[in-house]
C-alpha cells in the first residue's frame, strides 16, 4: 500500500504504510468480539498494532478493505 496521508485531527499530519498483514490483524480482532474496538490498548496487545497503526486504520478503514478486500 502506498503511504497514505493522515490528518488526525489534533493539528498534525502524518504519513502511514499498513501492510495487508497489518490490516488483517486488525479485523481478526474486529471479527472475534474479543472488544470494543474503541478499546485501543486492547486492541494493540490482541493485534500487535502500535496505537497510531491501529487508529489510521480506523479513520481509513473503507479505504484499506476496499484495497485488500479481506473477506
Amino acid at each position: 500500500m502506498e503511504e497514505r496521508i493522515f490528518n488526525n485531527n489534533e493539528g498534525y499530519i502524518c504519513k502511514m504504510k499498513i501492510t495487508k498483514k497489518q490490516f488483517k490483524s486488525y479485523v481478526d480482532v474486529q471479527k472475534s468480539g474479543i472488544t470494543n474496538m474503541w478499546n485501543i490498548k486492547l486492541v494493540c496487545d490482541i493485534s500487535g498494532l502500535k496505537e497510531e497503526e491501529a487508529f489510521f486504520i480506523m479513520k481509513n478503514y473503507k479505504e484499506l478493505n476496499e484495497e485488500f478486500n479481506l473477506k
